[in-house]
């Protein structure tokens, strides 16, 4: 399958809006060991290839599909563009290495303009070469970043968790001791009640109780008391 790599068929990837309607690429069932030859928006084998200046392989009628300018910072820190950006530096870099050694065998008669603007080119392209490294280097140290400040919050939250959980533990078991504290009471409540309401009914019995209008009243010590009644009222019989 031949690709079209010209320069100008090379796009900024942040410049294009969603196409609606488009033809996409061919499937194949050996498509995944054709990994450098899959679209990356309709993830199918490249129909009329194009290349964007970030290395990415999209078929001409799929070039529509991909990327809004907002979401452009995400789209370069995400694995997949990092992904197909290496593959094509790697392509680049051998492309470059094949240059030079194509060019160790060029005759002598060759032209030093000719040599002045392949090493211009040559120094131009590993420029960029080497900026764009330093974009993907960023984004990783970028993504490492997050990586470990996500891990480390997640150990933070797994800690609180882990303490909430402890205080709640402790909290029902309080509550239980309150309740069973409660209960106890109210049983002591209820005894006492149950005491105070039987002494009630035991006075009102008494007050109910009818001697026909007579007074009643206990005397104590009737023996003693009648031998003192005896020596006042009868001293000649003591």
């Amino acid at each position: 399958m031949q690709e079209d790599y010209d320069q100008s068929s090379k796009s900024d990837c942040s410049s294009y809006s969603l196409s609606p309607k488009r033809l996409v690429g061919f499937d194949a069932k050996n498509k995944d060991s054709l990994s450098s030859y899959i679209c990356f928006v309709c993830t199918l084998l490249l129909r009329y290839p194009v290349q964007l200046i970030c290395g990415h392989r999209l078929c001409q009628s799929c070039v529509n599909v991909e990327f809004l300018r907002t979401n452009i910072r995400e789209h370069f820190l995400s694995q997949q563009h990092q992904h197909v950006l290496l593959e094509f530096l790697t392509e680049k870099i051998q492309h470059l290495t094949n240059n030079k050694d194509d060019e160790s065998i060029v005759p002598y008669s060759t032209t030093k303009s000719t040599d002045r603007e392949l090493d211009e080119s040559s120094h131009v392209n590993l420029q960029q070469l080497f900026e764009t490294m330093d974009i993907v280097i960023s984004g990783l140290n970028v993504l490492n970043d997050d990586t470990q400040r996500l891990t480390s919050e997640s150990f933070q939250y797994q800690r609180s968790i882990q303490s909430l959980s402890e205080d709640v533990f402790r909290l029902n078991t309080a509550i239980k001791e309150t309740h069973s504290s409660i209960n106890d009471h109210i049983n002591s409540q209820q005894i006492i009640e149950e005491g105070l309401t039987s002494l009630q009914q035991q006075l009102d019995d008494q007050k109910n109780i009818s001697h026909n209008g007579t007074l009643i009243w206990k005397i104590t010590n009737i023996q003693q008391k009648i031998g003192l009644l005896n020596r006042v009222f009868f001293p000649n019989n003591v």
